[in-house]
């Protein structure tokens, strides 16, 4: 592969795995928060087994099209 051409992809190589894991930090992010206001609500509320429901709740958040 020629090196004009090595660099031009490396570059895109790089900019695509910058972009994943930015992706991936957001959506565990995402999970994070969501999981924490569902356990404070469902805490508040006294439901029982509210931490279950919390982590189940935050973990299906991050199943694009179907979320909290």
């Amino acid at each position: 592969m020629p090196k004009d051409k090595k660099a031009v992809f490396v570059k895109y190589v790089r900019h695509s795995f910058t972009i994943m894991y930015r992706y991936i930090y957001c959506q565990l992010l995402d999970v994070v928060i969501v999981f924490t206001l569902s356990f404070i609500a469902l805490g508040i509320l006294g439901v029982q087994y509210g931490p279950v429901l919390a982590m189940f709740i935050g973990v299906g958040d991050m199943i694009p099209y179907f979320g909290a």
